[in-house]
């Protein structure tokens, strides 16, 4: 009589030791049935280490006030305080330079606002300064190196003009642009225009020439923010949109 047979006959009178007995040793009767055998082997206890992004205690704090100009070597254009960072934004902003062809390095911990920024959505609440980087038609081309640093307390609202209604730590970026080793904390990027402009924590719109084949790469980039718009705007926790079908991103 074989395994089948017996299975059929006598459910009850079937045992393991019949099973092995007919070439069925890894298999095993349960209360369930007979099935393979299972091996659980319980997983060790491990602990993930949680590591806290904040900016450390020297980080330099915004006080209203841009700098003048910015420590430049070549190509190489330094961020040593947060009234270094709001010089170069109004930089792209404004248009007096993209940063194609120039690696942007940032040197020092940055707190653009203090409070915590799951408060900014209300009005009443919103944080003393508004963080703008870039417009539509002025993107920012660059290099943008952290070198491990942290930015905190950003607050990118949609400003006034349709040219202004793309949101992030760059609004709007093209050409062959890369932002690596930077991580941004406690910041809210937003819009309030409905059917119109794009949110991200980095870009808020990659490419915005008719034939643009932006190529935008994110390396070891860090965002804990708050991205949010009405509906029928695009937004994303690192880029709210690509513009054109040949732009691409890394």
């Amino acid at each position: 009589t074989n395994v089948v047979e017996k299975i059929a006959a006598d459910f009850t009178a079937l045992n393991n030791t019949t099973l092995a007995s007919n070439g069925f040793e890894n298999w095993e009767k349960t209360s369930a049935g007979v099935m393979p055998k299972m091996t659980v082997t319980p997983m060790a206890e491990t602990t993930i280490p949680v590591k806290e992004v904040a900016p450390a205690a020297d980080a330099s704090v915004y006080n209203g006030t841009p700098s003048t100009t910015l420590r430049t070597e070549g190509t190489t254009v330094y961020i040593d305080s947060a009234a270094d960072l709001a010089l170069f934004a109004k930089n792209v902003t404004d248009g007096t330079d993209s940063y194609a062809g120039k690696t942007v390095l940032l040197t020092k911990d940055i707190i653009w606002n203090t409070g915590d920024a799951s408060t900014w959505f209300m009005t009443s609440k919103a944080p003393k300064y508004t963080w703008v980087c870039g417009a539509w038609g002025k993107p920012f081309k660059g290099t943008f190196d952290g070198q491990g640093h942290v930015i905190s307390g950003l607050y990118g609202q949609s400003q006034a003009g349709a040219d202004k209604d793309n949101v992030g730590f760059f609004n709007v970026a093209d050409g062959n642009v890369t932002v690596k080793n930077l991580a941004i904390v406690n910041s809210l990027f937003s819009t309030t225009n409905n059917g119109s402009g794009n949110v991200g924590g980095v870009f808020g719109l990659v490419g915005f020439e008719s034939n643009s084949t932006a190529a935008a790469t994110i390396d070891n980039v860090f965002v804990d923010a708050y991205c949010a718009a009405p509906a029928a705007v695009c937004v994303g926790g690192l880029i709210g949109k690509l513009h054109h079908e040949d732009a691409a991103v890394t």
